[in-house]
């Protein structure tokens, strides 16, 4: 659910009111009560738009104070690779299986280096889908409309069953192949399930024996 252009993330659980935290990194999340449609929890986040955002802005300010250094290593599929730096005639970011190899024009900064690797991230993980999506589209014989690979920082993947596409986070690149075969089978599933049902979980299991597992083990480890 996108709220003012805020990605929110959206738990269900036995409770009987919503209620929305707003995560160090930024990520709105709301708990809501299993019985609670899309559209109340979206008039209730929206008559929170003022506080979400002001709590948001807040959250990313102190976040950003807090990284203010370029990275010396990066996670790629799930192992940490050293970074070499260089200067050079524009700003560019290689892998080459054993060192990430950054190029920048001038000084290297955390601004520039976050988008380089966002760069590298995204490539990786459309080679990674265009790869796998299909071997599991097959298996489980659902296909999505379209798929692409974007930036968001508060969701591993999104399925919208409406439409049959499926958006990937482009950190995805920093996990290991198991959990992106997860997240990919957990958004095609969603074609067929569109909630966390429990209908939806067998399905999800029947594919991925131990989910459990995976999910709890990767799932809030966004590597941005």
């Amino acid at each position: 659910m996108f709220v003012h252009g805020i990605e929110i993330s959206i738990i269900k659980k036995r409770i009987k009111n919503i209620y929305i935290r707003v995560k160090r990194n930024g990520e709105v999340i709301v708990t809501a009560p299993y019985n609670c449609n899309e559209k109340r929890i979206e008039d209730f986040v929206n008559s929170k738009a003022d506080w979400i955002i002001d709590k948001r802005t807040e959250a990313l300010k102190n976040n950003r104070a807090q990284i203010g250094q370029i990275p010396d290593s990066i996670m790629i599929l799930g192992k940490e690779y050293p970074v070499s730096y260089y200067h050079g005639s524009k700003n560019d970011i290689f892998f080459d299986g054993s060192v990430v190899h950054i190029t920048t024009k001038g000084d290297a900064t955390p601004e520039i280096t976050n988008k380089l690797k966002d760069k590298l991230y995204k490539k990786t993980t459309d080679i990674m889908i265009e790869k796998l999506l299909p071997i599991w589209s097959d298996k489980m014989n659902l296909y999505p409309s379209e798929w692409k690979v974007m930036k968001m920082n508060s969701m591993w993947g999104n399925c919208r069953p409406e439409s049959g596409k499926i958006h990937f986070s482009l950190n995805l690149a920093s996990t290991p192949i198991e959990f992106i075969e997860y997240v990919i089978v957990h958004e095609l599933a969603h074609l067929k399930e569109k909630n966390h049902s429990q209908r939806f979980w067998h399905l999800v299991e029947k594919y991925v024996p131990n989910y459990k597992e995976i999910r709890k083990k990767y799932r809030r480890k966004i590597g941005n």
